[in-house]
């Protein structure tokens, strides 16, 4: 599929954006709400940024296959719906994302980084579109001569990629720092705490910070490679998925980080599930390659949170000392992943997934109905949870900040409470009309499993084993379909031989645009430390 650039939405978003149109902020608003184009984005004599400024951070890398979430998340503030720009989702994986997400919030974004960023977009394109025809090229070919053509055609694409990369960090870079006249746009210019001077009566106090300053650094801090940002992403997704709250407090759902049966692959933020019974000698460099790439995490990791008090100048001067004594470890560990890819490659095909049990098509659809229904009212559900947890809470400000988090944590859980006590009321004759229409379903079902025999153990089959065969059987076909249709590219870009680094990372960032998901909700940028991230 050719990708069309995007730059006439590009321009006319940017001309026509509403820094405050009625309710709403930071989304496209009716002409007589929106700002003069003539004299913004770009002018001096713009408006100055409002008082309270927001980040967006990008959606995280779902693993390969995974389900894709449905559901927008928001955040209001003092009745001011404050909105992620529907622009971002075309820069979903780019480390300049959360800068510029500052920009377009606080209406900073000048006519010069407006070319700049049209001109990368086209390039980027372009690219894309040429790796995307080499592959559909090659698509026919054994796979020693389809690696074999991809070497050679990324030996002419990859220095022009580089040159791309080289481009989006300047970009990233000149979004942070701003000018004379322009404000920065720095998440660590902003916050008045650091690292190693928080009290040590609170582990998860700690916690919450170190998470914020290593995801911060991925995208805010100078002096690290394209392969250490991607580390930090993953170093970040992995803290997060330990941080999460208790299920009743909606959040931003499990990256999947922690998940045993996956890993980090290459390129950085890739999730790779092991196959099962692989030859030993797979098994082996799979086992290597895990090893090498938490040992150079944890160096990264170490370095951060050791240099968070320091000035900003050190900091970088650090962070480049490490990212050339890790380049050396980090080329090795790319070309043992293309090892890893020649071997995955040259497994047999695994066998398709079973089919499910034969059931009656009005049992069938019974069964569909029920589970669209239900998937209904649970997102209505979790969209309820989530506007009340998305709403800002004020503790005491002449309260110890120890104080003030268990203060926010409290009224937070309260609204939680409230919005899920008073979605259960007004919808209980839904709940009771489900309740039902489960146990109707569950009594087809018995009549349905008699004469049946359960394959795993021989006995007569039960109501609940046969819905349970049946809904795994689907979810293997559904996940197969993924798999196959919507994460083609993302698969490419992480196992196909042949490509380099580069094109790999390129073909990632179109993969994950293509998967279209949710982008969260803005985020106040706030000089304290708080529970809310």
């Amino acid at each position: 599929m050719i990708i069309r650039s995007k730059i006439p939405k590009l321009v006319c978003w940017l001309l026509g954006v509403a820094l405050t149109a009625g309710n709403t902020f930071g989304q496209p608003g009716n002409r007589s709400n929106m700002p003069d184009p003539t004299s913004w984005p770009g002018d001096d004599n713009r408006p100055p940024p409002a008082r309270d400024r927001f980040v967006c951070f990008p959606p995280t890398a779902p693993a390969f296959g995974a389900p894709i979430a449905n559901g927008q998340s928001r955040l209001t503030v003092n009745g001011v719906r404050i909105v992620t720009p529907d622009l971002l989702a075309d820069f979903a994986n780019e480390n300049f994302y959360p800068a510029l997400s500052i920009r377009l919030l606080d209406g900073s974004l000048s006519k010069k980084l407006i070319a700049r960023l049209e001109t990368y977009q086209t390039t980027r394109t372009n690219l894309i579109n040429e790796l995307k025809a080499q592959l559909q090229l090659t698509e026919a070919s054994d796979p020693a001569t389809r690696e074999q053509a991809l070497r050679a055609f990324a030996v002419s694409q990859t220095p022009r990629i580089v040159a791309l990369e080289r481009e989006a960090e300047q970009f990233r870079g000149d979004l942070v720092s701003g000018s004379l006249l322009q404000s920065a746009a720095d998440w660590n210019e902003i916050r008045d705490w650091r690292l190693g001077a928080l009290p040590a009566s609170s582990p998860a106090l700690a916690a919450n910070a170190e998470f914020q300053v290593i995801r911060a650094a991925a995208y805010f801090q100078k002096g690290f490679s394209i392969e250490q940002r991607g580390l930090l992403r993953e170093i970040a997704m992995t803290e997060w998925d330990k941080l999460r709250p208790s299920p009743r407090v909606i959040r931003p759902a499990s990256t999947g980080a922690n998940d045993p049966r996956t890993i980090f692959f290459s390129p950085e933020t890739a999730r790779l599930g092991i196959p099962p019974q692989l030859p030993a000698d797979l098994s082996d460099k799979i086992g290597v390659y895990y090893h090498d790439k938490i040992e150079l995490s944890d160096e990264l990791r170490s370095a951060v949170v050791a240099q968070d008090q320091n000035t900003a100048a050190t900091r970088t001067r650090n962070f480049e000392a490490l990212a050339n004594r890790q380049s050396p470890r980090l080329a090795a560990l790319a070309d043992l992943a293309e090892e890893i890819r020649r071997g995955l490659a040259s497994l047999p095909k695994p066998p398709p997934p079973a089919a499910p049990p034969d059931l009656p098509p009005e049992l069938v659809a019974r069964i569909n109905a029920l589970r669209h229904d239900m998937r209904a009212l649970a997102d209505e559900r979790i969209a309820s949870i989530r506007q009340a947890a998305g709403t800002p809470i004020k503790p005491d400000p002449n309260q110890p900040i120890i104080e003030r988090i268990r203060q926010s944590s409290n009224l937070q859980a309260a609204a939680i409470k409230r919005a899920e006590d008073e979605f259960q009321q007004e919808n209980a004759g839904r709940y009771a009309e489900l309740n039902q229409r489960r146990a109707a379903l569950r009594e087809s079902l018995a009549a349905e499993a008699k004469g049946r025999t359960d394959p795993s153990t021989g006995k007569p089959m039960e109501a609940a084993t046969l819905l349970r065969i049946f809904n795994l059987a689907e979810q293997q076909f559904d996940k197969l379909g993924r798999e196959e249709v919507i994460y083609k590219d993302y698969n490419i870009a992480m196992l196909q031989p042949g490509l380099s680094p580069g094109q790999r990372r390129l073909l990632f960032g179109a993969a994950l645009v293509a998967l279209a998901q949710p982008l969260p909700a803005p985020q106040r940028m706030s000089s304290q430390l708080t529970s809310s991230f």
